[in-house]
């Protein structure tokens, strides 16, 4: 019995050790990790001014059956409204009110659409279409890819459903 004991108290204390170097481990590369970017914002926010607003995706050139007229016609309007902050556009986009509301958050801010990525059907039947860029807010420039969700509504009418 003692000997079971004994093993037991020896098995749990290297367990122990053990989780706290792992531990101490992930802390330091987690503190690796912010420092570097901490100096990639500072870097960005630097050159915020320097980024030239505006749409610089030709939509003309994507040849794919998913991306027709209604829809590009959708995106062009989404993005010209985004970087040209014009509300009432940017609102019209959408399929009503509720949804326009629900993404105000992104209005207002300094966009560059620079390129775009996968144009492709969900499993839900909506087309998305990734736009890559980037967008000036508080100074601090980022470089999202952001994904707009195109949805078939009940009169076979395109409408921005998500964007994400």
């Amino acid at each position: 019995m003692k000997k079971v004991t004994l093993y037991s108290l020896l098995v749990i204390l290297s367990l122990a050790i053990i989780t706290a170097c792992v531990n101490k481990k992930d802390s330091e590369i987690q503190f690796k990790n912010t420092s570097s970017k901490t100096e990639h914002t500072e870097n960005q926010a630097e050159s915020a001014s320097s980024i030239k607003t505006g749409v610089f995706v030709n939509l003309n050139a994507i040849e794919n059956p998913l991306f027709n007229k209604d829809i590009k016609d959708l995106l062009e309007r989404t993005l010209d409204s985004l970087a040209n902050k014009n509300q009432k556009e940017f609102r019209s986009v959408f399929a009503d009110e509720e949804s326009a509301n629900a993404y105000m958050y992104l209005y207002g801010k300094d966009y560059a659409f620079e390129e775009i990525g996968t144009v492709e059907e969900d499993h839900e039947g909506r087309i998305v279409i990734e736009i890559r860029g980037r967008v000036v807010s508080d100074n601090v420039v980022a470089t999202p890819n952001s994904f707009y969700y195109f949805v078939k509504g009940k009169q076979n009418k395109w409408s921005l459903g998500a964007i994400d």
